[in-house]
């Protein structure tokens, strides 16, 4: 991702193949406000030159009962104008990355690129412990805007994984997609229990240095060391976010953020 002006195609468009996108995801408080938190999305070295971040989320009202969580994604390049939205459903399980449909400033149409969803983690005593489970369901990107017809997004993503959860139920070992290949699934790597540690483990490569609730890593199914995105905690307000194909850079912020937002009464055992 370039370190200058950034445009929405970049931002919505994946990693090319072989690359891998390093980001530093910072959170702050908003200004004049001691509960309303910012998140700032910064490229490696924008953050190492102290320049200017790509994206920044930050809390907006809920359009309704039905939504836990609603921010909104603004490109601070340029016209400052809002490019994506992360909302969740009533209990803050299912969360939904939205692309602006018209670049208008006035425009309010938005499309689904992406959903998350948090699974039912092991209950003990009526809390919820062990390391997270979470399914991230990604809307392929396709070069040709046409091929992408209206009608396959009239069905939302988490009904479309739900779909292939049933239809794959026999064949977990497989990559879930659904009959057009129009959708990708990650879910997030399962830790292993280290005794020496009494903590859940997962290799970040160095790139994640304290143990959190947030610290995932999302892989494919049939290919468990492709490692798609990865996000870690390194300082009180500071995490580190690396992304690759199939994710673009809206994506990889949106899913960080219903990380950070939803791990705030977390409990548990977690990873470092």
């Amino acid at each position: 991702m370039p370190t200058g002006e950034v445009s929405s195609n970049v931002l919505f468009s994946a990693v090319p193949l072989g690359a891998v996108t390093q980001c530093r995801v910072i959170r702050s408080h908003m200004q004049g406000s001691r509960r309303s938190m910012a998140y700032d999305l910064y490229t490696d070295q924008q953050q190492q030159q102290q320049q200017q971040h790509v994206l920044r989320a930050t809390k907006t009202p809920r359009a309704s009962m039905l939504c836990r969580y609603s921010y909104d994604i603004a490109c601070v390049h340029g016209s400052s104008a809002v490019v994506g939205r992360v909302v969740s459903n009533a209990t803050g399980t299912e969360f939904s990355i939205l692309e602006k449909e018209s670049k208008q400033e006035a425009a309010d149409t938005w499309r689904e690129i992406c959903a998350v969803v948090y699974k039912p983690r092991n209950s003990v005593f009526g809390h919820q412990r062990g390391p997270r489970k979470m399914a991230v369901v990604i809307r392929a990107i396709v070069n040709d805007d046409a091929a992408d017809s209206s009608a396959a997004c009239e069905v939302s993503l988490v009904s479309k994984y739900r779909t292939c959860v049933a239809n794959n139920r026999d064949q977990a070992e497989k990559a879930m997609t659904d009959a057009t290949g129009s959708i990708v699934v990650l879910e997030n790597k399962t830790p292993k229990w280290s005794v020496n540690r009494m903590a859940y483990m997962l290799d970040f490569g160095g790139r994640v240095t304290m143990a959190s609730s947030k610290n995932f890593q999302l892989i494919c199914l049939d290919c468990d060391h492709y490692v798609a995105v990865q996000f870690g905690k390194t300082d009180r307000d500071a995490f580190t976010l690396d992304f690759r194909f199939p994710v673009s850079p809206v994506m990889a912020f949106g899913i960080a953020v219903s990380v950070i937002v939803r791990s705030k009464n977390s409990t548990g055992l977690f990873l470092i």
